[in-house]
């Protein structure tokens, strides 16, 4: 008997949105489609498990020191109007699945898909809960997560993101994608509210344009000459810059110049030992803060992060 389980709500419900009753049907025509195709599903793995085990036959009787595998799933495929690759499958299933070690009531694309575990014997005998009856049975979407292949259907956030680091392993295309979903102004809202994200993005432009200065950046190579107006592009970008980042060293320096200035004069001039407590103490509080934010203008400019940590933020709110 199949066991039941609770799983969560929301793991049921974004399942089941996608696998259950698809739009343009009724419950009733749905279901008694279903029934005749599951009917007709378990002959079918059937019958693919004895082509299989009909084409280990073929190679078994032929001569080992001159058959050659791929010959004879060709011819083999060529007699049965099949692809090549369907009759593979149908034999290195059926070579790893000897028929005590199948699984009743489990297909044949299951079986297949789960061909390479090492522990597949054991494996086939646990099946996983199904998120859409609540019933520990076997789906190929199961079976791939087992394997940790792509599936069909993603169950939560993490699958779906998985799929994607999967998918978009060139950094190229990686970058593409991200600079395609940037555009969108939900996502780029939400990238750059969080504080790592934001340091990585500012380490990265900090690293870009250095090695543009130092003449060191160079377009990967797409496999084709830059044309002339992409050579310009470049050094417009260079170019452009040049007057942002002097711009930004001279509003550090003029505020560090008017800090220094002020401080040279006043400080001289100030009769401390006639300061209350409570005066000093502002002071104090005030030498501390201005500590505060020299050590974080040292640490951005060392390390290129510029974001403020939670206890200087409480420090200069005077909390």
């Amino acid at each position: 008997m199949a066991r039941r389980s609770r799983l969560p709500l929301w793991e049921k419900v974004n399942l089941m949105a996608v696998m259950s009753l698809p739009a343009g049907y009724t419950k009733a025509v749905w279901e008694r489609h279903m029934r005749s195709l599951v009917k007709i599903a378990g002959p079918l793995s059937g019958h693919q498990f004895l082509a299989g085990d009909g084409i280990v036959a073929v190679v078994e009787d032929g001569d080992p020191d001159e058959v050659e595998l791929d010959d004879v799933i060709d011819s083999t495929a060529h007699r049965m109007q099949l692809a090549s690759e369907t009759v593979m499958r149908y034999y290195t299933t059926a070579l790893r699945w000897p028929e005590a070690k199948r699984a009743a009531g489990v297909g044949f694309t299951v079986h297949f898909t789960l061909s390479s575990h090492p522990q597949r014997f054991r494996v086939i005998k646990n099946p996983p809960l199904d998120p859409v009856t609540g019933e520990h049975r076997w789906s190929v979407d199961a079976a791939r997560r087992k394997m940790t292949q792509l599936t069909r259907h993603a169950a939560d956030s993490d699958e779906r993101l998985e799929r994607a680091d999967k998918v978009l392993k060139d950094d190229d295309d990686a970058a593409a994608e991200v600079s395609r979903l940037m555009k969108r102004e939900g996502v780029a809202r939400k990238v750059v509210a969080d504080p790592k994200t934001r340091h990585e993005l500012r380490k990265a432009e900090y690293e870009h344009w250095r090695a543009v200065e130092h003449g060191e950046e160079e377009e990967e190579d797409s496999g084709s000459a830059p044309g002339k107006a992409e050579k310009q592009q470049k050094k417009s970008r260079a170019v452009a810059s040049r007057p942002r980042q002097e711009a930004e060293i001279v509003v550090l320096l003029q505020g560090f110049a008017g800090f220094f200035a002020t401080l040279q004069k006043t400080i001289p001039e100030i009769h401390a030992q006639d300061y209350t407590p409570q005066t000093k103490a502002a002071v104090l509080e005030a030498v501390a803060k201005g500590r505060a934010v020299l050590d974080w203008c040292e640490s951005a400019i060392t390390t290129g992060r510029t974001g403020m940590d939670r206890d200087l933020v409480r420090l200069l709110e005077g909390g």
